[in-house]
């Protein structure tokens, strides 16, 4: 029966009450000031209601958001916050040369279309299956053209030790232009 399934696989809103666990995911990962309630679960962010908002603008392909205690969650969900959380992503944006800071929509939206970010939500989303014993399925990137590493470090909003520097992080005469932070 696909309704006694699927009401299984859920938990309850008592069972997500645990989210955030570290300081750093206590504060959302975008603006930093806030509390957070919210959640990013494709890229395991925790996020506050204003940053979910404009999160949940950029399409479920780029961002799928969920409240920490109003919506019900799937195990694989949980285990891909478990997973990533906010100082794992700031870690990788930061070694992958793409900057935290977001003006507006249009630069959050250009900022989690490059190739690293889809790279980064594919890799939770394999490990938390690997680790649930689940079968993983990659999701392709989108038809459309995502930005790359470097036109996003060459945008307006790219932090300047990035734009100073001769190289970016992790693109040596060795990898081409493969990250420091391979995760896949």
């Amino acid at each position: 029966n696909i309704k006694k399934q699927t009401q299984q696989t859920r938990l309850t809103n008592m069972e997500t009450r645990s989210l955030p666990t570290s300081e750093e995911d206590k504060k959302c990962f975008e603006c930093a000031g806030m509390p957070t309630t919210w959640a990013s679960v494709s890229l395991g962010l925790h996020l506050c209601m204003k940053c979910a908002g404009k999160h949940r603008s950029l399409g479920v392909h780029l961002s799928f958001v969920r409240s920490h205690t109003l919506d019900t969650w799937k195990p694989h969900q949980l285990k891909i916050m478990e997973l990533g959380g906010n100082q794992r992503a700031r870690e990788f944006f930061k070694c992958n040369a793409i900057s935290e800071d977001t003006i507006d929509n249009y630069h959050l939206q250009q900022k989690y279309e490059t190739e690293e970010a889809h790279n980064y939500r594919e890799t939770l989303k394999k490990e938390a299956a690997d680790a649930l014993g689940n079968e993983y399925t990659p999701t392709p990137m989108p038809s459309r053209p995502s930005i790359s590493r470097e036109a996003f470090a060459e945008s307006n909003i790219a932090r300047q030790s990035f734009q100073s520097s001769n190289r970016l992080v992790g693109k040596n005469k060795d990898e081409g232009s493969r990250s420091c932070c391979t995760l896949l």
